[in-house]
C-alpha cells in the first residue's frame, strides 16, 4: 500500500502485520477494532483518518504527524518515531497513550 490514496476506506476487524502505508495519503476513512502489528504509517497524510481500538504495537509512525488522526483507545506500545520525537507534537492522547508516549521519548513516571 506504499505510496497509496485511502479516500473514504473503512477497513474493519482485520488483522495485518508488518503492512506498510508509508508515503500515503489518508482522508475521511479509519481503521477500527484491528490489529496492525509491526507495519509502517510513515510520512502519511491524514485529513479526517482515524485509528480506533487498533493495535499498533511496534508500528512505525515516522514523519507522520500523529495531531492529524485520531487514535482513539488504540494501543500505541512501542511504537517508533523520529529521533526528535515531533510526531507527538500536538497529540491528542488518552490516558494508556500518554503514558506509552511518555515511555518512548524516556520519561520515567513514579508514585
Amino acid at each position: 500500500f506504499t505510496n497509496c490514496r485511502m479516500k473514504s476506506v473503512v477497513i474493519e476487524k482485520c488483522t495485518m502485520v508488518y503492512t506498510v502505508f508509508d508515503d500515503s495519503d489518508m482522508k475521511n476513512g479509519g481503521i477500527y477494532d484491528s490489529k496492525f502489528n509491526e507495519g509502517s504509517f510513515s510520512n502519511v497524510s491524514s485529513d479526517g483518518f482515524c485509528i480506533h481500538s487498533t493495535d499498533l504495537a511496534s508500528t512505525s509512525f515516522k514523519d507522520t504527524m500523529l495531531s492529524s488522526l485520531s487514535l482513539k483507545q488504540s494501543d500505541m506500545g512501542g511504537i517508533f518515531l523520529s529521533f526528535s520525537f515531533k510526531e507527538l507534537n500536538g497529540a491528542r492522547l488518552d490516558v494508556s497513550q500518554a503514558l506509552a508516549a511518555a515511555r518512548i521519548v524516556g520519561v520515567i513516571i513514579t508514585d
